[in-house]
């Protein structure tokens, strides 16, 4: 349950963001495929929610997916910051 109300203060935040800017549907959909993304992929996935997994790696996997998938800056900054820490498996929430 804990998590849960993290997960949902960080998703607060970046709607805020996003809202301000009036992005909110390109947020969105940029986060949509990127969840998809890591999801598909089993090694993704398991190695971005290591606890192993130092978070310089995951941070060149993150900006691996937002480079493939043009993403906006807004968004690469709140995905670096759930890595830094260490909330990236939030992004399924």
């Amino acid at each position: 349950m804990k998590n849960l109300k993290i997960a949902k203060n960080y998703a607060v935040a970046i709607f805020n963001c996003a809202a301000e800017l009036g992005i909110e549907a390109k947020i969105l959909e940029q986060i949509t495929d990127i969840k998809d993304a890591i999801n598909t992929d089993l090694d993704i996935k398991t190695t971005i929610e290591s606890p192993i997994v130092t978070n310089t790696d995951k941070i060149k996997i993150i900006e691996s997916i937002a480079q493939k998938f043009d993403i906006n800056k807004i968004l690469i900054q709140f995905l670096l910051l759930l890595v830094k820490n260490s909330r990236i498996s939030f992004l399924d929430k």
